[in-house]
């Protein structure tokens, strides 16, 4: 499979893009609303910093990316490409952020992300919790990565609505 992502999470992103290359998906990775940031870590090995010809799936990471997704699926007249959204944190309040959420498959890391989209935006989303099956983006029932981390604020502006009491049910998990 031909995953082309946009960088948004650098240090989300190094794992899925090592995994995937791992398990012989041919991973690209282009900037989306920023650069790779080689601070935080090298590009994983393995992957292509060029986009594919003809990409199986597109997968964003922030809302502005969407519309860079949208933009891209159809110049290349592929009108069934799959645009995935990974929401890491909460859904957009933006005016946009709705409808690009209605044109793409949504991903929220816990219950209360799927929750919060779903009454912001009357939009569905998949859920997916450590460790990710990343061929299928599901909940896999093997042991937790012990270096794995999932961290909680990371420099995000506090919000009254940051889900803290699902946390218990999502490390369970």
């Amino acid at each position: 499979m031909k995953i082309l992502e946009m960088v948004c999470h650098e240090g989300v992103q190094d794992v899925t893009l090592r995994e995937w290359v791992r398990r012989g998906h041919h991973a690209h990775l282009i900037a989306g609303g920023r650069e790779w940031n080689p601070d935080i870590g090298p590009v994983p090995e393995g992957v292509i910093t060029s986009p594919p010809r003809r990409p199986d799936v597109i997968l964003a990471g922030s809302t502005p990316d969407l519309l860079r997704a949208d933009v891209r699926k159809w110049r290349s007249l592929s009108p069934r490409l799959p645009i995935l959204m990974v929401h890491h944190c909460l859904p957009s309040h933006h005016w946009m952020a709705g409808p690009l959420y209605r044109r793409c498959t949504n991903v929220t890391l816990c219950r209360y992300a799927q929750r919060y989209l779903r009454n912001l935006w009357d939009v569905d989303s998949h859920i997916i919790y450590c460790p990710i099956d990343t061929d299928i983006y599901r909940p896999s029932d093997a042991q937790a990565d012990q270096k794995l981390v999932i961290a909680v604020g990371n420099g995000f502006v506090n919000r009254p609505e940051v889900g803290w009491e699902e946390l218990i049910e999502v490390m369970q998990k």
